[in-house]
């Protein structure tokens, strides 16, 4: 295994840590949230981060363009041209993201009311300006990680989240006990500042001939990264008719509520769906160098390696998440919430369908031919705003606006993949096999089984149990009867990419 494929491993390894930490300590801090502050008060806060992200806009895509240009600009050992492309990226994103950052505060200011009851407005403002100085600081911080993520070292920026994401949880304890759920976005303003710290300390001791302060203006480079940053930012556009949509709509239509039941069940899937999208995102840079150095038929090896690689961490890391809903449910909650249980299935298929997008989406974004990612979302986005709105005003149930903001995201992603095949000659059967109908079939199996077996017990730690008992034996089978997954998973362990 040369270096470079072993820093592959190093990186998925704690990307793997990241999730897990990150999972827990969100999981920890919605139940501590809803037990001193409630319920409300945590949708109010999700509804803030949401409003806050919009504020995205105004990287420009740049962080998602340095990872590219940086693994180019590495492989020709151009290190004071990437330092240079990194500070005057820093400038202007920071230039820019300030001004939006203002905008944003005064129209929140002016028009939280219309989303939320009168007794949350004063809060929610104070909460929405230390929310959005966080926000800034993370996007400069991310810009630095981007650099190292291009030269391969994307462990560190876990490395990273995992303390800053350590120090939130610490801080938010001891902040919500002194000033209810502000205290969130305090902690969350020191999470952002440690980030930022560590992302200039790696970057000093990593990077090659680093400058903290080096100028020095590539036009041309500038010109391209812009470009390719556009491209990449119309997907942050699209995302913002995502989330921030969604929410609003629950907010005004399902109460605040419902919005914390969201934000519980999209953070968990996500966070599980990670393991899959978070170990390949590592292999964006090893793209990026293939198809500089490599012919097309390496990006077709490497393709096929990838869906096979996601498809075995999609069965065995989402299959976990329905069974153990009712679990979930009452130690978030404290009590079987069927409300809850629903929202969390239904996201699991959404994100479920989804995830099988992630290696097109991936190699699309080491090659550059971002266009139908970008397609992509803007369905998805503009879908979800129209489907959502319609079932919203009509029907004003919360479940029934979580089920269409997972149409639309199942019809948009279905785009990237059948694209992707076409352009390249391609067989759907690829990612739809023999192989991947098992899977369902033993996924089915399980989840029936698992429901009659623990519908009528009330133990919370005998219901884990047993389906902890079956998820090992769904693991055990899958190894044992499907032998191609036993040597895919070999091949893994092997990395042979």
């Amino acid at each position: 295994m040369n270096q470079y494929n072993r820093q592959i491993v190093n990186n998925s390894i704690f990307s793997i840590i990241q999730i897990l930490v990150v999972t827990l300590s969100a999981f920890f801090l919605y139940k501590y949230i809803i037990d001193v502050s409630g319920i409300e008060k945590l949708g109010l806060w999700s509804l803030i981060l949401s409003v806050t992200s919009l504020a995205n806009i105004g990287n420009l895509g740049f962080t998602g363009s340095l990872v590219k240009f940086t693994a180019e600009l590495s492989v020709q050992k151009k290190f004071k041209e990437i330092n240079a492309l990194l500070n005057s990226s820093i400038v202007g994103v920071g230039v820019l993201t300030a001004i939006l950052l203002c905008i944003i505060y005064v129209i929140g200011k002016h028009y939280m009311g219309y989303l939320i009851d009168e007794k949350w407005v004063q809060l929610a403002i104070e909460m929405l300006m230390y929310a959005l100085i966080s926000l800034y600081v993370s996007i400069i911080a991310s810009m630095y990680f981007s650099v190292l993520e291009g030269v391969n070292l994307a462990y560190l920026k876990s490395l990273s989240f995992i303390f800053a994401t350590l120090i939130y949880v610490i801080f938010s304890v001891i902040f919500i006990n002194k000033y209810d759920i502000i205290g969130m976005a305090y902690a969350q303003l020191i999470q952002a500042g440690s980030f930022l710290i560590f992302g200039v300390l790696f970057s000093f001791s990593k990077l090659e001939r680093f400058q903290l302060f080096y100028f020095k203006w590539h036009k041309e480079k500038i010109k391209e990264v812009f470009n390719y940053g556009v491209k990449f930012q119309a997907i942050g556009v699209a995302q913002m008719l995502y989330d921030p949509i969604t929410k609003a709509i629950l907010t005004k239509y399902g109460g605040l509520d419902f919005v914390a039941i969201f934000e519980m069940c999209t953070k968990l899937v996500k966070q599980v769906r990670s393991l899959a999208s978070g170990v390949l995102q590592n292999i964006v840079p090893k793209i990026t160098t293939l198809s500089v150095t490599q012919p097309k038929e390496k990006i077709n090896e490497a393709y096929l390696q990838i869906n096979r690689i996601n498809l075995i961490l999609l069965f065995f890391s989402m299959v976990v998440i329905i069974p153990f809903s009712k679990v979930f449910s009452i130690l978030l909650l404290g009590y079987v919430n069927n409300h809850f249980i629903i929202v969390l299935t239904c996201l699991v298929i959404g994100w479920g369908i989804n995830s099988l997008n992630i290696p097109s989406y991936m190699v699309n974004l080491g090659t550059g031919n971002l266009r139908w990612n970008v397609i992509s979302h803007f369905v998805i986005g503009v879908l979800n705003v129209l489907l959502c709105f319609m079932v919203g005003y009509f029907f004003r149930n919360g479940i029934y606006i979580i089920i269409s903001w997972i149409v639309a995201l199942i019809i948009g992603s279905s785009f990237i993949i059948i694209e992707y095949h076409i352009r390249n000659k391609l067989n759907l059967t690829i990612i739809f096999d023999k192989v991947f109908f098992q899977l369902c079939s033993f996924f089915i199996l399980l989840t029936a089984i698992n429901f009659f077996l623990i519908r009528n017990i009330e133990n919370i730690w005998i219901s884990a149990s047993i389906t902890l008992g079956l998820i090992l034996i769904y693991y055990g089978a899958i190894l044992f009867l499907i032998g191609s997954i036993r040597a895919q998973i070999k091949a893994i362990i092997k990395t042979r990419f």
